[in-house]
C-alpha cells in the first residue's frame, strides 16, 4: 500500500502554469508546476533536461509566475525524488503563506489562465499537453 509522507496537502494546478528551475551549473530548465504546497511541489520537465536534476540537486525557481513572484521568485529546493518527467522538488524553506493563502493565489491564477484560454481552441492546447513527445 502506498504511504503519503506529505507534510501538508498540496494544491493542484489545473491550467499550465510555467516557470523555470536555475541549477547551480547555469541550466535554465522550463518546467511547469502540477502541483505546489507550502514545503515543496511537484513540476513536469521535457524530456532533454531530465538528466539535469537529478534526485539530491539543488534549484532556485526563476522566471516564476506573476501571482507567485513574492512567495516563489528566488525560492531554494532539493529534487527530493525524479520519476520521468515528473520531479518532487522540497522547498529550503517554507512559503511565507497560510494554507488558505497558498489556496487563494491558486485559485487566482487559474481563474485568470482560464479566461485568457478562451481565446483560444482548448482542445488544441489539452491535446499539445498530452503529447509526451512535445514536453
Amino acid at each position: 500500500m502506498y504511504e503519503d509522507r506529505r507534510k501538508e496537502p498540496r494544491c493542484a494546478i489545473d491550467v499550465p502554469l510555467f516557470s523555470s528551475l536555475l541549477t547551480p551549473l547555469g541550466n535554465n530548465i522550463v518546467c511547469i508546476i502540477n502541483d505546489i504546497s507550502l514545503n515543496g511541489a511537484m513540476v513536469i520537465i521535457p524530456p532533454d533536461d531530465q538528466r539535469l536534476l537529478p534526485e539530491g540537486q539543488s534549484v532556485t525557481f526563476v522566471e516564476v509566475p506573476e501571482h507567485l513572484e513574492a512567495t516563489l521568485n528566488n525560492m531554494h529546493a532539493t529534487v527530493a525524488w525524479r520519476k520521468g518527467k515528473m520531479c518532487g522538488l522540497q522547498f529550503q524553506n517554507a512559503l511565507p503563506l497560510t494554507e488558505d493563502g497558498l489556496i487563494a493565489i491558486v485559485t487566482t491564477i487559474e481563474n485568470s489562465m482560464k479566461m485568457d484560454l478562451n481565446l483560444y481552441d482548448e482542445e488544441t492546447i489539452r491535446a499539445d499537453f498530452k503529447d509526451d513527445e512535445k514536453f
